[in-house]
């Protein structure tokens, strides 16, 4: 048993864990290392039913019991009620607490994923704050969300707070039907099948085990979408202009013929210097490039969509899901970076920044 004070002591003091298959977490060194914050929602059928958002944040879950479950239309202001710290392993738990046990009944993996802040400021001053603004990178649910506190009253038992869906691409207003994507993203199985044992188990996430590919399969699909949720947090802040010239090979080619000539390297210099009037045209807009390897007298090729070898600060920005991902320019290192590929035009949508089907200004 943990010591007393420890994180995980209210979660211990209320559990059996020789009646309750719940993990326990203690000595347990199953639970995978991420490179990224991970995020687990568990639709649970107790005495009443709720989802239960739990967010990785130091050494355990974060978890809120949200009564009605999240929403992506941003005028549902959900309730979200603070619950005791979990184990990280309890993000593979998927089964039935025996009745009579807490929190007795079934329990699905309704969603699942990574998740980032949205701000600078540290996570754990912001939920002393009472605002934790963060952005999910789940099967079901992607975007930003606010985690905001609510005025504690005298009879309120715990911490009560409000979970609310930001208006980004992401967003449904109007529309509020996620819930009826009713499996688990861990086994395909109901809430109907988890009770009666039913059903192939739960593949882990948090955890290894037997099926630890799994973890790798979803790690490798979703952390190029979490680079680009995460990018979303410059949108207040406005893009990074600072750059400096970057390692070039063939840095002294020729790209415009001419007296005098320009080079690779000439270029790279020149972005360095527009980037602070660029930035403003190209920051969370999809960008078109057309790049020249032999110079502008030679064959130019169009490029929109990603291709091997590009810079890893490059991101992209899917629109749906008939069309491959298009390119985000979203810093100034990444644009001048781009004088490597001899790119010697830039063409950003006309859009508002990170609303790519919303006309710009």
């Amino acid at each position: 048993m943990p010591r007393r004070g420890s994180q995980l002591a209210d979660y211990h003091t209320k559990r059996d864990f020789a009646r309750t298959g719940e993990p326990s977490g203690v000595g347990d060194n199953r639970v995978a290392i991420s490179p990224h914050l991970r995020f687990v929602i568990q639709k649970h059928d107790a005495t009443r039913l709720h989802y239960d958002l739990r967010l990785e944040i130091g050494d355990v879950f974060k978890s809120w019991a949200v009564t009605h479950g999240l929403s992506l239309d941003p005028s549902e202001k959900r309730l979200a009620v603070e619950v005791e710290d979990h184990p990280l392993a309890y993000g593979d738990f998927e089964g039935t607490i025996p009745k009579g046990e807490y929190g007795g009944g079934t329990v699905m993996i309704w969603d699942r994923g990574f998740w980032a802040p949205e701000t600078d400021t540290p996570i754990q001053q912001s939920l002393r704050d009472g605002e934790l603004k963060l952005i999910l990178a789940g099967q079901k649910l992607h975007g930003g969300f606010v985690l905001v506190r609510l005025k504690r009253r005298s009879s309120d038992r715990t911490e009560n707070w409000l979970i609310i869906k930001h208006r980004d691409q992401w967003a449904t207003p109007g529309t509020d039907d996620i819930l009826d994507q009713d499996r688990s993203v861990a086994s395909g199985r109901t809430m109907e099948t988890i009770a009666n044992g039913k059903g192939k188990p739960a593949t882990p996430f948090v955890t290894t085990g037997r099926d630890i590919a799994a973890t790798a399969q979803w790690d490798a699909a979703t952390s190029s979408r979490i680079r680009r949720e995460t990018a979303a947090r410059k949108q207040d802040a406005g893009p990074s202009i600072e750059a400096r010239l970057p390692r070039m090979t063939n840095s002294d080619r020729v790209l415009w013929p001419g007296d005098p000539s320009i080079t690779k390297r000439e270029l790279a210099e020149y972005l360095i210097a527009v980037a602070p009037r660029m930035m403003r045209h190209l920051h969370g807009r999809p960008c078109s490039l057309v790049r020249a390897p032999d110079g502008i007298d030679d064959e130019h090729f169009f490029q929109r969509h990603p291709m091997p070898g590009q810079p890893a600060s490059l991101a992209t920005v899917r629109l749906d899901r008939r069309h491959a991902p298009y390119l985000e320019i979203d810093d100034a290192q990444t644009l001048v970076d781009l004088a490597q590929f001899s790119v010697c035009e830039f063409h950003p949508w006309n859009s508002a920044p990170f609303q790519p089907t919303v006309p710009g200004a």
